[in-house]
């Protein structure tokens, strides 16, 4: 067997990063040290180490990737919730079953503060900043990488080319599972439609993995605007790409909205959005009728509203009127992440897509 140009290893997987995170928050003091000043600056610089853990699954809520806690100088316990991703997108209102798990855990009185953290390669933060924005804190693996490298010797050599490894696998995408039970829901989703909303025109489903929460109608508008139901935050947007959220309002004018809807920014499209009730892909559809009757009428609606309107917004379907994707940054900048952190903590959890700002 010829060895040479064999990669050294086959892959990365999630499970791989979560085992090598537990390991150094278990035996390594100055990597536990880093990464609770990252997450947690207002502890203090003195802390007592309580413990990790790994996938804990409470019912209804799912799997939380790593747990670990500690205790500062005054006796409080902290905890911190880290979601571990190379490049699975998030499954139906994961981000958000992470911010319920924070909360029932400082309500059930085993810690007094507790927060929320995606840890992911920066190029995955980057594209999901919708789910990144639900998280209190992100941290890369790139920055992770360099902590452990800066160490030194050969066993941090060794970790910092495996986190490496986790990165280009990011790099090379995702190959999604199809999941059963999300296909068959997405198969009764298309009846409904073509049934109760044909103007919709939306496409006959393949089949689906279980991340499949985004239910895309584009055939009954023009190219660069889209109607998507985003079950994974309870949503139906009528969105513009590549444009800028404060551009829509003034274009369009902040009365011109009907009852229920509002403009939001949502990644690097403008939004109109009408709020509906929750979906759960992974359920038998039936419970789920009515919900998903709610949310492909307000889908009818938001295209009637466009086609009302459809004078008002032709400037926003020119292409040269459009921001370049460089210049639009999430608002979760590092500058931005402590003072969100304990804007959380202190109870104002509500915002899902932050304001986006043009550089």
């Amino acid at each position: 067997m010829m060895l040479t140009g064999v990669a050294w290893v086959a892959a990365v997987t999630e499970r791989d990063m979560d085992i090598l995170l537990l390991e150094e928050i278990h035996v390594s003091e100055p990597f536990r040290t880093w990464l609770t000043r990252c997450l947690c600056p207002d502890a203090g610089p003195k802390v007592e180490f309580v413990g990790a853990w790994h996938s804990l699954r409470e019912a209804k809520l799912g799997e939380t990737d790593l747990l670990f806690a500690f205790r500062d100088s005054q006796a409080k316990t902290w905890a911190c919730f880290l979601e571990d991703k190379i490049d699975a997108v998030f499954t139906d209102r994961q981000a958000q079953r992470y911010s319920q798990h924070r909360d029932r855990l400082i309500a059930s009185g085993q810690c007094a503060i507790a927060i929320t953290c995606l840890v992911a390669p920066q190029r995955y933060i980057d594209t999901h900043p919708e789910e990144a924005a639900i998280f209190d804190r992100v941290m890369s693996y790139e920055d992770i990488r360099d902590q452990i490298g800066s160490q030194g010797g050969i066993r941090a050599e060794y970790r910092a080319r495996f986190i490496q490894e986790a990165i280009d696998e990011n790099r090379r995408g995702y190959v999604p599972n199809p999941d059963e039970d999300v296909t068959a829901f997405w198969r009764s989703y298309y009846a409904m439609s073509v049934e109760q909303t044909p103007e919709l025109k939306m496409k006959p489903p393949a089949s689906r993995p279980a991340s499949s929460g985004f239910f895309y109608f584009v055939d009954c508008v023009p190219k660069g605007v889209e109607i998507v139901h985003k079950t994974r935050f309870d949503a139906v947007d009528l969105q513009f790409a590549r444009t800028d959220v404060k551009v829509l309002a003034r274009c369009l004018g902040e009365d011109a909205l009907d009852p229920g809807m509002a403009f939001v920014q949502a990644s690097a499209s403008a939004a109109i959005r009408i709020k509906v009730p929750t979906v759960v892909l992974s359920d038998p559809f039936e419970p789920h009728a009515e919900a998903v009757k709610v949310a492909l009428d307000s889908a009818s609606r938001l295209l009637r509203f466009f086609e009302a309107h459809a004078k008002t917004f032709a400037p926003l379907l020119n292409t040269s009127c459009r921001i370049p994707d460089h210049h639009i940054v999430p608002s979760r900048s590092p500058l931005l992440l402590t003072h969100e952190v304990f804007r959380a903590l202190a109870g104002d959890r509500n915002v899902t897509d932050r304001e986006v700002f043009t550089c």
